[in-house]
């Protein structure tokens, strides 16, 4: 009897058990899909620079303000960023132990006289500025960048 055969078909069979795995996982591979790779995109992530130099980061929610805020870096306008303060870098603001609220972000053309610090600031008074005034404006800020 001619072994060839024999050891053709135990090759066979290694394959076919190797790959069994791998058939019975692919059809039900769609199920482990996260939906949010799925939805579209619903925010974008800006840097802000204040003074020339110190940076922060906000993520905005509102679709007209992602526009404003891309409009703002390609015309280099400055408009101060504007937005509610929150504990925690929110996810995005990684530099700090606070953000903006994504919601509460908008662009302000005037001066808000005791909202216009240096990021660093806020964090060194973290506490005065989450409890007692609940916003940031840094006048001298302006977006530079978008990340995503």
């Amino acid at each position: 009897m001619d072994r060839k055969p024999l050891v053709g078909l135990r090759a066979w069979r290694r394959a076919r058990s190797a790959l069994c795995p791998a058939v019975l996982i692919l059809p039900f591979s769609s199920c482990w899909t996260t939906t949010a790779s799925q939805s579209p995109i619903s925010s974008a992530i800006f840097v802000v620079e204040v003074g020339g130099y110190a940076r922060f980061r906000i993520r905005i929610t509102d679709p007209e303000r992602i526009q404003e805020a891309t409009a703002l870096i390609r015309t280099r306008s400055r408009a101060s960023v504007l937005g509610d303060l929150a504990p925690g870098d929110g996810g995005f603001n990684l530099s700090y132990h606070w953000h903006l609220v994504p919601a509460s972000v908008r662009f302000a053309k005037d001066r808000l006289g005791n909202l216009d610090v240096l990021p660093n600031e806020v964090e060194e008074n973290l506490d005065h500025w989450l409890h007692d005034i609940k916003r940031y404006c840094p006048s001298a800020s302006r977006i530079i960048a978008r990340e995503r």
